[in-house]
């Protein structure tokens, strides 16, 4: 595989950029590693000048030698999700597919909300009482939805 140059770096940034922020769904085709892999190598979480992506690029790519070549084999398979394996997963009455998506960062919000949605789907007498700080958490995320509405 040639050597990437500063331009076509640049222009696959701006793109998986692109993607990254309307459409997760190309992405979630790549396993966890390629995932990772981009989000490292081309700093999807971040839109930065020329000149900072670039050194971006300098310093990630000294600290792990390979990853320029494993970010852009997973650049490659973006473009044809359809080479991508699927998983699946059966339950006892039909398939389900998963497909994981890495976020550079996380997003403690989107997490608490999932395991306050786990917490109400176990039977009443399988639930525990929420400790204090987690109700004062739920109050405040009541409280700034209401705000954001």
């Amino acid at each position: 595989m040639p050597k990437l140059t500063n331009t076509e770096y640049l222009i696959r940034h701006e793109m998986l950029r692109r993607v990254w922020g309307t459409d997760y769904k190309p992405f979630s085709y790549l396993s966890y590693q390629q995932q990772r892999d981009l989000h490292d190598y081309y700093n999807l979480s971040k839109d930065g000048t020329e000149e900072e992506l670039l050194k971006h690029r300098a310093k990630v790519t000294k600290a792990d030698p390979s990853l320029p070549q494993r970010a852009s084999r997973a650049f490659l398979a973006i473009l044809r999700p359809e080479d991508q394996p699927r998983p699946v997963a059966t339950t006892s009455k039909k398939k389900v597919t998963i497909r994981p998506l890495v976020r550079p960062e996380l997003d403690v919000e989107k997490i608490a909300t999932a395991l306050i949605e786990l917490a109400k789907s176990l039977p009443k007498d399988k639930r525990q009482e929420l400790p204090k700080e987690g109700q004062e958490m739920m109050e405040r995320m009541k409280k700034d939805k209401k705000r954001a509405a």
